[in-house]
């Protein structure tokens, strides 16, 4: 099966600054941000402006699937409704543009895939590895936001198609990524 006969995915770690990567499985993906309102927007802002970045990209895009890294570790009921509520937000999208296959992704999950460790002393040091990880690859995200969704989109390539999925094992991606 040729890579353009595999579906286009699409993956998003949801935040207010939300990190995009989209790609088929064995292809680089192409990672953005969405840099959901300014400073002190409220939260109705923030979705609504999600719903308005998903709802355009969709409309072009046109992937099959959807994968969306689940909330964790929340701090505070404002940060728990924004994560949530952004889901949502996702998941009604996807339905109105007629994707049908939105997938929740574990970060522990994903990182134990992706850089083989899925619990770290200090928030920023997953992230860290994330980013060193990509940049193995030869993948150039700008940013944790970006690279977090890469790893996200890596490791729904591997669970859906791991015949087709780009290789994340080190001794496998060799020292200028594939």
């Amino acid at each position: 099966m040729s890579s353009t006969a595999l579906p286009l995915i699409l993956a998003l770690d949801v935040a207010t600054t939300t990190g995009c990567a989209e790609g088929r499985p064995g292809e680089k993906p192409r990672t953005w941000k969405w840099q959901l309102g300014k400073a002190g927007s409220t939260r109705p802002e923030r979705l609504f402006s999600l719903l308005s970045h998903l709802s355009e990209h969709l409309a072009v895009s046109k992937p099959k699937i959807i994968v969306i890294e689940a909330p964790m570790s929340l701090r505070g009921v404002d940060t728990m409704m924004l994560l949530f509520g952004a889901v949502g937000v996702c998941e009604a999208v996807a339905r109105g543009r007629g994707v049908n296959d939105v997938i929740l992704a574990n970060v522990q999950t994903v990182r134990r895939y992706f850089v083989d460790r899925s619990r770290f002393k200090e928030t920023n040091d997953g992230k860290k590895a994330v980013m060193a990880k990509c940049q193995a690859l030869g993948w150039n995200p700008q940013g944790y936001d970006e690279a977090d969704a890469a790893a996200v989109w890596a490791w729904a390539c591997h669970t859906r198609y791991p015949r087709h999925a780009q290789h994340v094992e080190p001794l496998l991606i060799g020292s200028e990524g594939r």
